[in-house]
């Protein structure tokens, strides 16, 4: 992949919600790494041509877990989220993750553990996120223990058991409430986590449906995060 300095890797559909703006300005006031996007949607024209130098655009990729492998850290500076198939795919991959402080997100991240987290909404957010991938770069062991630290909570996490369990009650649930959106939604999670990329697919299908019955139309792109 090229990849030379120290790589921030975001992996998204370009779309409001999960904040590439941000990323360009990060990229902006950090010169010295490298920032590359993966992904498609309709902010990614626009953001191309505001970008700095240090900025790759990847567009659609079926090699994620390559990519997430070869790059140092995986930025998601989302402000809206049930639980983050990507957040998982990177962490499954033993990518630490620097994220926006929000509950779904710390759900998945443990402050110095897995990664960092920052109030991104807040005052001062944006120099948060530099500062972070900064410390992350000048300490590499540290960020390859977070990474491995990541990697070991999603494949202790979701054991056999707890797996089946929770998909019963999510199978139910789909069912006596099928436009509860989330429900369909953690289900795709699971089923991700599980190693069923086509059941997760399907059920992203029914979220992107419900999506569409409710708000007439929806941001995400089939085939994108």
């Amino acid at each position: 992949f090229d990849f030379v300095a120290f790589t921030v890797l975001t992996v998204a559909r370009f779309s409001i919600e999960k904040n590439h703006p941000t990323v360009i300005e990060v990229a902006r006031r950090a010169p010295e790494l490298q920032f590359v996007l993966a992904g498609t949607g309709y902010l990614e024209e626009p953001l191309r041509r505001i970008a700095t130098p240090n900025v790759r655009f990847l567009g659609k990729r079926n090699d994620v877990p390559e990519l997430y492998r070869a790059a140092d850290v995986a930025f998601q500076p989302t402000i809206a989220e049930n639980q983050s198939l990507a957040t998982l795919e990177a962490m499954s991959s033993g990518t630490p993750i620097l994220t926006n402080d929000i509950p779904a997100q710390r759900e998945l991240v443990e402050f110095g553990r897995e990664g960092l987290l920052v109030n991104g909404g807040a005052a001062g957010g944006i120099d948060g996120y530099v500062k972070a991938l900064r410390s992350l770069a000048a300490n590499p062991e540290r960020t390859r223990d977070m990474g491995r630290a990541a990697r070991a909570k999603v494949l202790h996490g979701h054991t056999l058991e707890k797996n089946a369990a929770a998909l019963d009650f999510l199978d139910e649930v789909t069912v006596l409430k099928p436009d509860y959106i989330e429900g369909w939604n953690r289900r795709a999670t699971l089923h991700y986590t599980m190693g069923d990329r086509r059941k997760s697919m399907t059920d992203i299908n029914q979220v992107l449906q419900r999506e569409r019955q409710s708000t007439g139309r929806t941001a995400v792109e089939l085939g994108d995060r």
